[in-house]
């Protein structure tokens, strides 16, 4: 009885972290990579947006775009919107995270 427990949770935990010979497969990686990048954007957007003054995901996306060339409609007109996310919450957000960045590159 304990023989056959130990086998499904062994067979469970095999399809859990693959395919059925328990390896992990391209797709899976590739899949788990791309949920993983979609949800740091949706934070990175929502993050900026928090704060006291409150401002729309659409507004960050349009300020980043007109920041790179791209003219859009979703850019903020109020100035007091464009400083604040330029001069105070990337920069913030930068700080933050930017002790991420070097590990995987090399040390020169």
């Amino acid at each position: 009885m304990a023989a056959t427990k130990e086998k499904v949770l062994t067979d469970k935990c095999q399809h859990l972290s693959g395919d059925a010979s328990g390896k992990k497969t391209p797709a899976r990686q590739l899949v788990v990579a791309a949920v993983t990048v979609i949800l740091l954007f949706i934070g990175i957007v929502l993050s900026a947006g928090l704060g006291q003054l409150p401002i729309g995901p659409a507004q960050v996306i349009g300020s980043v775009l007109q920041m790179v060339g791209l003219d859009n409609v979703a850019a903020p007109e109020n100035r007091l919107i464009e400083q604040t996310l330029w001069q105070i919450r990337f920069p913030e957000w930068s700080c933050h995270y930017a002790w991420v960045l070097p590990w995987p590159l090399p040390v020169v």
